[in-house]
């Protein structure tokens, strides 16, 4: 999902800015679900 976010959000206001609200997006997601942001999300899909 954050990959198709960013890349509708990279054709407007360019890679740099998607890259980063990605980033941002998925960290806030990750706190949402109470789990560490280091730990790798292929973890937490299984």
């Amino acid at each position: 999902i954050g990959f198709k976010l960013g890349g509708v959000i990279g054709g407007m206001l360019g890679v740099p800015v998607a890259a980063a609200i990605a980033v941002y997006l998925a960290d806030v997601i990750k706190e949402k679900k109470g789990e560490k942001i280091n730990q790798p999300e292929t973890e937490n899909m299984e």
